[in-house]
């Protein structure tokens, strides 16, 4: 097990690695230094998420802002999607103080930070799992 082994050449790379992978820096890409931090947060904790969205065109402001992340959730329609889902909201509100988290959007419910009292309400539906928050936690941050 503590065997010393050996690598040629051939398989070393002669650049420094950059940091983070390039599929983080486009999802990154436009957002604002809270919704990296989120972004960041939630990769960690979250490894088997590997889809993430961020700045877009929106009817609302968040996505265009860089204030808004999209989690997507892998199989989010099997038990295991479902509970991975929950997990991730339920991380979010959790640490919305420390993260900056103003609001989080998960299966047709919503949560926000002014509101805490009121925990997840239900909103009226949106036509599609995608516009009902079925397939993907929607966070926003606050500005910074």
């Amino acid at each position: 097990a503590n065997a010393a082994r050996w690598v040629t050449a051939k398989y070393l790379s002669t650049t420094r690695p950059s940091g983070i992978p390039t599929s983080w820096r486009t999802a990154e890409r436009g957002l604002q230094p809270n919704a990296v931090r989120v972004h960041r947060a939630a990769r960690a904790r979250f490894p088997s998420i590997t889809t993430y969205y961020g700045v877009r065109r929106d009817i609302t402001p968040d996505h265009p802002a860089g204030r808004a992340l999209d989690v997507m959730i892998p199989k989010y329609q099997t038990a295991t999607g479902r509970t991975l889902g929950f997990s991730v909201a339920s991380w979010a509100r959790m640490n919305a103080r420390s993260l900056r988290i103003r609001y989080v959007i998960w299966d047709q419910k919503i949560w926000n930070i002014q509101r805490d009292s009121e925990g997840w309400r239900y909103m009226a539906s949106r036509g599609s799992d995608t516009a009902n928050h079925k397939d993907h936690v929607h966070i926003t941050v606050f500005d910074g």
